[in-house]
């Protein structure tokens, strides 16, 4: 049976003619009415096997996505940490580097003491 007949069957309940519909609907769905039915079903069953791949490939990526939200957002943790401890360690390096100073100046006055004591 072709689609064409199955069509037309169906509009035989119809108490008019139904040419026209079936033509515009045929070219809205893209329907090929001079196909075997079982053909038609076999095209709608490997649609639908790539459909469910389709959706389930889409389920992978979703589900893989969510992982790397994850990740960004602990990495950014990660990084306010280490961010925190930079300026922490920048500031002891600052102080170290002031005490330093404040030691060599000292050291350098002892030791001009030192020499003009001699």
């Amino acid at each position: 049976m072709k689609v064409i007949d199955l069509l037309n069957y169906s509009a035989s309940f119809y108490k008019k003619d139904c040419t026209k519909r079936i033509k515009e609907l045929s070219e809205i769905m893209e329907l090929d009415l001079k196909r075997k039915i079982a053909e038609t079903e076999r095209e709608i069953s490997i649609q639908n096997s790539e459909l469910e791949s389709i959706t389930s490939n889409k389920a992978r990526t979703e589900e893989n996505i969510a992982v790397l939200k994850k990740e960004v957002k602990e990495s950014n943790e990660h990084i306010k940490v280490i961010t925190q401890q930079n300026k922490e360690l920048t500031s002891e390096l600052k102080e170290f580097e002031r005490q330093s100073e404040e030691i060599r100046r000292k050291l350098v006055l002892l030791v001009h003491l030192w020499e003009t004591q001699k």
